[in-house]
């Protein structure tokens, strides 16, 4: 990935960028309705995150929210 490439998607999202070799680093992020950011992970090496997980986090997020 080019270094501008990784800049640009850093200042757009707020993602972790490694310097060498230039990568964004792997970066998940819950939004609510409006667009918000609700929750971001970040993780310096790949993950096997299930979609249950998720599921449950915006199952618990919207029952909260009530």
């Amino acid at each position: 990935m080019e270094r501008r490439n990784a800049t640009a998607i850093s200042a757009a999202t707020g993602a972790f960028v490694s310097p060498d070799p230039v990568y964004v680093q792997s970066t998940e992020f819950v939004l609510d309705p409006t667009g918000y950011v609700t929750v971001s992970v970040y993780a310096a090496e790949p993950s096997d995150n299930s979609s249950d997980g998720v599921i449950g986090l915006v199952r618990d997020l919207g029952e909260h929210r009530a």
